[in-house]
């Protein structure tokens, strides 16, 4: 009896360390980067799909905005996002073609790391499309967060 209530304390212990540790790290995380150097910039959107078909993209649905050729039947495995106008560095935004950006509040199969290729209608304003499989369900989303990270110039 002893034993296990001392293995029970230590595993509490042990559990709560690096807990702590986890939650210390991750709070502190953007101030460190903001130190270093690296700002933090996190913008709230709504999110959709879109297909690379051409009744949901221009006359070249294989060509994103920045140029880039993707094969239309995979698509969804490139990982890249179409973002709004006034998301973009050129209209007053944070982001540039070719930036990686976390996205996170969608779901477990969306999360993730992504890069910025392709621009949305003018009309959609705080809006990321992400590039999916031509087999992908429609969804959208609210509440989406995008994480991007950058360096400070001057550094």
């Amino acid at each position: 009896m002893k034993y296990k209530y001392i293995l029970t304390i230590g595993i509490i212990g042990i559990y709560s360390f690096f807990g702590i540790t986890f939650f210390n790290n991750f709070t502190n995380l953007k101030n460190e980067l903001e130190r270093d150097k690296i700002l933090v910039t996190n913008t709230m959107v709504v999110a959709t799909v879109y297909n690379a078909k051409k009744s949901q993209t221009d006359s070249t649905p294989n060509i994103t905005a920045d140029g880039t050729r993707i094969n239309c039947h995979w698509a969804g495995k490139y990982r890249y996002i179409a973002v709004s106008r006034n998301l973009l560095k050129q209209n007053g935004g944070h982001l540039n073609y070719d930036d990686y950006v976390i996205i996170t509040g969608i779901n477990g199969k969306y999360d993730g790391v992504w890069q910025v290729k392709d621009t949305m209608n003018k009309r959609w304003v705080n809006r990321i499309d992400l590039l999916c499989n031509l087999n992908e369900k429609p969804f959208k989303k609210d509440s989406v967060i995008v994480t991007y990270y950058h360096i400070k110039k001057g550094t």
